[in-house]
């Protein structure tokens, strides 16, 4: 047991397949039967604990910004083993989800569940209902979200922060820049490399 214990504590696998099953229960009593107070490992960031070292290794490469798990196939890197696998169907032309309603396919189930909440209104999924709360004091369009509000109000001012790095060329919007860049200079580039001044 304190082997067992140990090794949830400390992040590390048992050798032995029926002490991976007490892993499992072991981590289950910790995270719902125990009080978050008493959970070991504590971020000195966000104050969030965890009970397993496992989850605050991962919660703390979110933020130094490590991503050690890389996409062979596009070069891409997620900060948890989780975030690459669902990234991973995207390369693929699987779609294992289908609608029973429609016969739609979908590559994620809970995209599917989005789908049949919305459209046939059926499934256990409750969607939140979206307020279109940011307002622009110019026109008056409502968005649900202060990024779309602020990419908007560009559209206004006549502002351009996003520049090509090669050409200086200027836009309004991220996506611009990145389209420009593939479609100009033939070069793929991912959002958080487009400069902002």
């Amino acid at each position: 047991m304190a082997v067992r214990k140990a090794c949830l504590e400390n992040g590390t696998v048992p050798h032995n397949p029926g002490q991976m099953v007490t892993l499992f229960m072991l981590s289950h009593k910790l995270v719902v039967h125990t009080d978050p107070q008493h959970w070991k490992f504590f971020c000195q960031i966000c104050y969030k604990r965890f009970p397993i070292k496992g989850n605050y290794d991962c919660h703390m490469r979110r933020h130094t910004g490590d991503k050690k798990f890389e996409c062979h196939l596009c070069d891409k890197k997620f900060t948890d083993k989780c975030a690459l696998q669902r990234h991973m169907r995207t390369h693929s032309n699987v779609r294992e989800f289908k609608c029973p309603e429609c016969a739609k396919e979908y590559k994620e189930k809970r995209v599917m569940q989005i789908h049949m909440a919305k459209v046939h209104r059926v499934g256990e999924l409750k969607l939140p209902s979206k307020e279109r709360k940011y307002i622009c004091h110019i026109c008056q369009k409502a968005y649900y979200a202060k990024s779309m509000l602020t990419r908007h109000s560009y559209t206004h001012s006549g502002e351009k922060p996003f520049f090509c790095t090669i050409c200086d060329k200027k836009y309004n919007d991220k996506s611009y820049v990145k389209q420009h860049m593939k479609k100009t200079h033939n070069i793929n580039v991912f959002k958080e490399n487009i400069t902002c001044f």
